[in-house]
Formats: C-alpha cells, structure tokens, sequence
C-alpha cells in the first residue's frame, strides 16, 4: 500500500518497492507460490529502474533484483534466470568503488551466482568466475570483515572441492584458507551473542580441521598444525568461557580495548544505510563512506601494533607458530589428531628438537567418527551415565549406576580406535625409537582419545 500511493518522483519510492520486493521473496521462500517470487522481481526491477547509476542504493537494488531471479532459478532452473542474476550483480560490482565497504559483500553475491551457474553446466570458467568473485571479495580490505571471511571461505570451498577436480595440483586453495585464519581474529573480537555461537563455533572447528587436511596434503604438516591449534584456541576459548585476548587486553590495557571494540563494530557495520537526496550528494557520500572504511581499518591495524610494544602481548591476535608448539612435548610425545572429509591424520611432536612426524590413518574416517560418537552418544543415554563436573568445568569423571558395565560397554568402541588410530600413532612412535608406555597402553590411550576427538585432540600418551 506503501508502494501504490508513493508517485514515482518522490525519492523514497525506490527503496519501498525494494522492500515490497524483499517481503515477496521471503514469502516465497515459505509457502513457494511463483506468484510471490515474479512480484517480486517486478517490485525490483520497478526499483532498479528509478534510480540513476550514482544513487547511493542503486547496487542494493541490483542485488535485490539478483537474488530474485536466482531464487526462481534455484526453483525453476531456467538458465536464463541465472543468466539475469549473474548480469544484474555484476552491474551492482561495476557501479560500485573499489574502496566502498558494501563492495566484498556486492562480489560475493556475484559468486554466489557465478556458483549457481557452475554446479548446472560443471564449466571451469564458470568455476573459475565464482572463485575468482569470492577471492576478490576476502582479499578487499575494506568491508566487514565477517563479509571477507564468509567469502574466503566460499573460495577455499570451491577451490578445494572443484576447482583441485580439474587441476589437482592447483595450491590457490593454501591462500584461500590463509586468508581465512588472518581474518578469524577480527571475526572474533566483534564477540558473539548466545544465538551465534554454536553456529560459528561449528564453522570454525570445521574450518581449521579441512584446512589442516589440506596443508597435509600438500607436505606442510606445521602449517596444518598452526591452523589445528589457532581453531582449538578459539573454540574450546568460547565452550570453557576461557579469558580471550579482548578481556586480557582489557584488564591490562582498558583503553586499546575500547578502542579496537569500537573500531571493529564500526567495520562490521558497513555503509549499508541508504539515505536520499540530489545525485552530487549521494555521490559524495559514496566516496566519503569509502574513505571512512579505510581509515578505520588503517587504525586497526595502527593499534594493534601499538598493544603489540606492550609487555606480554607481543603476539596479540597472531596464532602460535610450530617452534612455539614444540615446547609441548618437552616431557613426552604429543600426538595431535585431525578428522575431516578431506582425510584423518595424526601429527606428532616427538620432542622439542625433533622434526613434525605425520601419520595417515588410512582405516579412519570422519564418517567413522561420526558413528563412533554416535554410539557413545548412545551408550551414555541409555545407562543414564552421567558426568561429574568440577568447579572448573571440567571432567571429574563417569558415574555408572548400579548395573552399568562401562568396560563391556566401551569395548567396541576402544577396540575400534585402537585398531584404526592408536596402534598406527605407536608404530610411528616405536620406529623412531620413542618409549611411550611400560604396559597396558592400550586402555590408557584409548580413553585419552574417545575425549580428544570431540575436535583437534592433543593427545600427551606420554
């Protein structure tokens, strides 16, 4: 109704059929009536049409009109359709400046479609056009971050599940996830409410545990292992509600932090407020918003080296490195498990002065694991086991009732790990001449790794 009484001149008009277009969409996503998804291209394109080039909300339309058409495409599978999504997000790219913060999240709709494309025709050069959007996107650095690291992680996606298909010797995929880890810290520090949480917690524990499998992949087992322990960090940082580097700083240094808490929030903000008026003055602000963006990320970084001169926080922000990892095998092999799609490894810090060993679990799984845990799972709730927890949080240990036995219980899923996991890790530890335990070593890291599987285990079998 909003729409219908506004005339076409009055320059709030494009934005209401906008958002007339969006409810449509949404709509259409619920009860799938193709009335609802045609409205609202309409409603867009009646929108998009309004608008000169330079108007501030011109790309916001564009990109309402994209996402329509490649909803019906997804629906339909009319290849014209993605051919009008495709052609409608590139116009919101090219009209856009490269310092603007809406850009990353423009191309990232772009490869999205460009995404779309590919998975019904299977061309490289669609492929090649989606990651190439994604890339664009994560390597901008302007824009909300959370923008650049969703698409960062789109191109390593792609690069590694498609684009490795057609050159299996391609290593874009390393820069991919690089990326990626450079931008989790600032992902991070926005902080997350209880909603988003275990969400992101699930993304950043995947993330790490493919990462790995692919620096492993390609012979760089420290570098997987840097990438194992930046996402450990993380998660087990938010389930144990572990002090993080923004509370630290904090307490040390209350005015950084404030500083950087403010920042950040301005960066993730974006410039997405459309806002009316003469086409100079939208151009203006266009250009001013770009501008702003930048500054910001330029005091990012200046403050962050600034708490980097202080005492204690000389790696602030930045992930532990392999000769910092050594050290925590000083009194004993560690043993560090990876379970993803992509393959299960075992990577083992021998000693502080010996080189990374890496082991293929060939006869494991993630799908295994999954059955594994399953069946854990299983067990405890049927047998009404229940855990003990300190006040710390932490495990104090399982409490059977009476007619439980946990040996008998256990037995299928212990014989299964060692058959698949332990016994592989302790060849490699006996070839190299490594003691690792006097007797009954199989019990005793069994049960060390039914825990440490949860995600990215250290295991000290030692």
């Amino acid at each position: 109704r909003a729409a219908q009484i506004t005339p076409d001149n009055h320059p709030n008009k494009p934005g209401l059929l906008d958002n007339l277009g969006s409810s449509f969409t949404r709509r259409f996503a619920r009860l799938g009536d193709l009335a609802d998804i045609e409205h609202a291209i309409s409603n867009h394109e009646r929108a998009a049409q309004l608008t000169s080039d330079n108007h501030p909300g011109k790309p916001s339309y564009l990109t309402g009109l994209g996402n329509s058409f490649l909803t019906r495409f997804e629906r339909l599978g009319d290849l014209t359709d993605i051919e009008h999504a495709i052609s409608n997000h590139e116009r919101a790219v090219q009209i856009t400046p490269d310092n603007h913060p809406d850009k990353p999240g423009l191309l990232s709709n772009l490869g999205q479609s460009r995404s779309a494309q590919f998975i019904k025709s299977g061309h490289y050069d669609h492929l090649d056009k989606s990651i190439c959007a994604f890339r664009t996107a994560a390597s901008s650095p302007n824009g909300p971050p959370s923008i650049r690291f969703k698409a960062a992680k789109q191109w390593s996606y792609l690069a590694f599940r498609e684009l490795r298909r057609f050159d299996p010797s391609d290593r874009s995929v390393l820069a991919a996830y690089r990326l990626s880890f450079d931008l989790l810290p600032r992902v991070a520090w926005v902080g997350l409410n209880i909603d988003s949480r275990h969400h992101e917690l699930l993304v950043t524990s995947s993330l790490a545990c493919d990462a790995a499998a692919v620096a492993i992949s390609v012979t760089d087992p420290q570098l997987a292992l840097t990438w194992l322990e930046q996402g450990r960090s993380i998660v087990w940082g938010q389930i144990l509600q572990l002090r993080t580097p923004v509370e630290e700083l904090r307490l040390s240094h209350p005015e950084f932090a404030i500083e950087l808490t403010r920042i950040s929030k301005q960066l993730e903000r974006g410039a997405s407020d459309n806002n009316f008026g003469t086409d100079h003055h939208h151009h203006q602000s266009r250009e001013e918003a770009g501008q702003q963006h930048r500054q910001l990320a330029q005091d990012w970084d200046r403050i962050v080296e600034q708490v980097r001169q202080k005492p204690g926080f000389e790696h602030f922000l930045l992930p532990k490195q392999f000769s910092e990892l050594r050290h925590a095998a000083r009194d004993g092999p560690v043993v560090v498990l990876n379970v993803s799609e992509h393959g299960c490894d075992a990577l083992i810090i021998v000693s502080p002065s010996e080189d990374l060993q890496h082991v293929r679990l060939e006869d494991f799984s993630n799908k295994k694991a999954q059955t594994l845990h399953q069946l854990l799972h299983n067990i405890l709730s049927h047998q009404r086991l229940q855990a003990r927890y300190d006040e710390d949080g932490r495990g104090a240990g399982p409490v059977f009732d009476g007619k439980f036995r946990g040996d008998d219980a256990f037995r299928p899923i212990l014989a299964e790990l060692w058959k698949s996991v332990v016994h592989p890790v302790l060849e490699c530890l006996e070839s190299l001449q490594v003691c690792v335990f006097a007797s009954n070593r199989q019990n005793r890291d069994s049960y060390r790794i039914v825990d440490s599987l949860t995600y990215g285990g250290w295991i000290f079998p030692h």
